[in-house]
């Protein structure tokens, strides 16, 4: 699979880059906290002068209309300079969802000024004690033209400045739904919450919030759920990717620069596989990220989206796995380890097929296993350099714990491969021969 950039591409990557290292400087970043500014506005605005926010948009309402690819360039490019921006919330979990699933006039009156910078969205996946988008306990009764939303919702990100709010209820006897919730509505209760990064987040207390605007139709909430949550995975994992790429660089030239025993760190050799170990790591996250890139944009459109979980228990409740991380696919020698040969060559066949759900759990995993990998390396070659405020791996390493962990894990990504696993094991054709 060749996963080499177009021309388009390659200059969309090295303008993105330019833009980015001119504005998010380790300067820029100690003055917005010092602020307290909500985020970077002058490289938001940038990013809208550059026609970039709508650059997986269609282009019926101004965007550029191009796909995953380039969002994920967009997003590695976040991640890398650790750009204080709600790229993910408006652009992946708000402006997507509303140009797959969105009414004309939906698309017409909010996609257009999230082009321009002018509108923010967000939306909320996670619920107290459920981390399953798709199966929400937050429920929605009707109110004459309306609906009143009551439930709680948690870890909100980006909601300051937000326009609405995609939150998925259920209608009794009718289904999952997605709402576009006014955060200034009746009945909507916020309280701060803050993120490992320090980044703000909100509790959001719905008690009987009336909200009169649906996304998609009624019953179709928990498709349009695990569309976001997939396309959400794949933002996390482009940001991780960036993050840990400039980590790693920044580590290298510190290591070069920094003399112990009259001679450069990065000659000694346990230094040297230290980075050499980055690197793979970093490859390694590339490789996942294209591939579920690949995958997503090249499956067919499906009105409906299967759960990939079934009825597997909730994460949260299951046993956490330990243990070294594995490769970034499975083989029949990953089989044969760990005694699953014995269901034959279909079972690795279909292990090894286009499924976006699969390929995004590996480079979930990655992301989450080796952007973890790398941040532990840069700050032990750092040493009390890595930790000091006044230098900036500090950002790197508080960003990669947030995004290890939102949305699940590594060992939450490994019990939902072995979750497929089990079911290609259960499906028609695989030998039952014990």
């Amino acid at each position: 699979m060749d996963f080499a950039l177009t021309e388009t591409q390659d200059a969309i990557r090295e303008m993105l880059k330019k833009l980015f290292g001119e504005l998010v400087t380790d300067d820029s970043l100690k003055a917005l906290e010092r602020s307290g500014q909500l985020f970077h506005v002058k490289t938001w605005r940038a990013l809208a002068q550059a026609q970039m926010l709508g650059i997986a948009l269609p282009e019926a309402v101004g965007g550029a209309g191009l796909g995953l690819f380039e969002l994920g360039l967009l997003l590695q490019q976040v991640g890398r300079s650790v750009a204080p921006i709600p790229a993910l919330e408006t652009l992946v979990m708000g402006a997507l969802p509303v140009a797959r699933f969105g009414t004309p006039d939906q698309q017409a009156r909010l996609l257009p000024p999230i082009i321009a910078g002018d509108l923010f969205l967000t939306a909320s996946l996670r619920e107290p004690g459920s981390r399953l988008p798709d199966r929400p306990t937050t429920r929605a009764l009707p109110d004459g033209d309306a609906w009143r939303l009551t439930g709680v919702r948690d870890c909100v990100s980006g909601l300051e400045g937000a326009s609405a709010i995609l939150i998925p209820a259920m209608i009794e006897g009718v289904g999952v739904t997605v709402f576009l919730l006014d955060p200034a509505a009746e009945g909507v209760q916020t309280q701060e919450q803050r993120s490992t990064s320090g980044e703000r987040l909100a509790l959001l207390t719905l008690d009987g919030a009336r909200c009169g605007e649906l996304l998609g139709q009624p019953g179709q909430g928990a498709q349009i759920a695990r569309w976001i949550e997939r396309w959400t995975t794949f933002g996390l994992c482009a940001l991780a990717l960036g993050v840990a790429e400039r980590a790693m660089f920044m580590t290298a030239d510190y290591a070069g620069q920094r003399h112990q025993f009259g001679a450069p760190l990065g000659s000694f050799q346990a230094v040297s596989q230290r980075m050499g170990d980055a690197y793979i790591d970093v490859e390694a996250m590339k490789v996942a990220l294209w591939q579920a890139a690949f995958r997503l944009d090249s499956e067919p459109v499906r009105q409906e989206l299967p759960s990939p979980r079934g009825p597997m228990t909730p994460i949260s409740t299951r046993p956490m796995l330990d243990g070294p991380p594995g490769p970034p696919a499975l083989v029949q020698a990953d089989l044969d380890a760990i005694g699953l040969a014995r269901l034959g060559p279909p079972l690795t066949e279909r292990l090894s097929d286009q499924d976006p759900d699969r390929a995004l759990a590996i480079a979930k995993f990655w992301a989450a296993e080796g952007c973890h990998r790398v941040l532990a390396t840069a700050q032990h070659i750092h040493a009390g350099m890595g930790f000091d405020r006044d230098y900036p791996l500090h950002r790197y390493f508080l960003w990669a714990r947030r995004i290890e962990f939102t949305l699940g894990g590594a060992s939450a990504q490994l019990a939902r491969l072995g979750d497929m696993i089990a079911d290609e094991a259960r499906a028609p054709g695989a030998d039952p021969q014990p």
